[in-house]
């Protein structure tokens, strides 16, 4: 084979990762994997290794969280690529960290963050944004909003603020400061992430920013608000079929509608999410008797 095989590979790879900022995970995927093949093909090692890092990427977005493992400890004992390393070692933190291994997330998270000092200010901001992550998943929020904090300020001081991903830093940043009662700034960081992620077309953080607005307009009791909120992404979810989002919606919603007294419509959107946990029947009378929205954290950050 020829190195034209390259040049396919390099194209799907483009095209993938505008699925990605665009929201379109399982297209992504497949542009990834037919990529990998090619590699494979090939017989080149290094392309074949950053097609499974890449794989791995869109497994975590699509909640695969165990399958998002696969092969990344073998890349990281075999690969000398910094680039490579970074992805390796950021997406086997962000694996185990959905996985509640958080300890040793937190390993392979700074493991990522010295590969980031070899790479472009674009790997630093994210490094910063994946252990903030992990940091949220810890309720360590002070220590996450700092990270998150730090991440902005890479890709301000590296004229990159208004490219992709900037959008995820400002609305983990906002729904961390929702968490923490810092309402005003939460919710303005929360709307400048979703003007973001408008320009960039980019519906899964558009989804993200609703379901945050809506759980912070929930915590101020300004419930039409967030039953609007509520609204969008639940319907934006159900369409590009992100399910944990889904999930966190029919909590919102059902609790919304329970704030308000609409016994009906709550049960309603309690007994969606109940379908989803068919072994914990208690769920919705539990959900009903305790309001554990100060108590959980839903989001599953990007």
């Amino acid at each position: 084979m020829d190195k034209t095989w390259k040049e396919s590979y390099d194209q799907l790879t483009k095209e993938a990762y505008e699925e990605i900022r665009r929201g379109n995970f399982k297209t992504a995927q497949d542009l990834f994997t037919s990529a990998a093949k090619l590699a494979e093909g090939a017989g080149d090692q290094l392309e074949i290794d950053r097609a499974v890092c890449n794989i791995s990427n869109v497994r975590l977005s699509l909640g695969n969280f165990r399958a998002a493992e696969q092969d990344l400890r073998e890349i990281l004992l075999r690969c000398s690529d910094h680039q490579i390393l970074f992805i390796a070692s950021a997406n086997l933190a962000s694996s185990l960290a959905k996985q509640g291994r958080t300890n040793r997330a937190l390993f392979y998270s700074k493991k990522a963050l010295a590969e980031s000092a070899h790479l472009e200010p674009h790997w630093k901001a994210i490094s910063r944004n994946r252990l903030a992550n992990i940091y949220l998943m810890q309720s360590y929020f002070q220590d996450a909003i700092a990270e998150y904090r730090a991440a902005l300020d890479i890709a301000r001081q590296a004229g990159i603020a208004d490219c992709w991903p900037t959008e995820h830093y400002l609305d983990n940043l906002g729904y961390c400061l929702v968490l923490v009662q810092d309402y005003r700034e939460g919710i303005l960081h929360i709307h400048e992430a979703l003007g973001l992620a408008r320009s960039h077309r980019n519906q899964r953080c558009i989804t993200e920013c609703f379901q945050d607005l809506s759980f912070a307009y929930m915590q101020l009791r300004s419930l039409r608000k967030a039953e609007l909120y509520g609204r969008r992404a639940l319907g934006l979810a159900l369409r590009k079929q992100y399910i944990d989002i889904v999930k966190t919606c029919y909590y919102l919603l059902g609790e919304v509608q329970l704030l308000q007294g609409n016994e009906k419509e709550s049960d309603f959107y309690f007994s969606k999410l109940q379908e989803f946990y068919p072994d914990l029947d208690f769920l919705k009378d539990f959900l009903k008797a305790f309001d554990v929205s100060k108590i959980l954290n839903f989001k599953n950050p990007s």
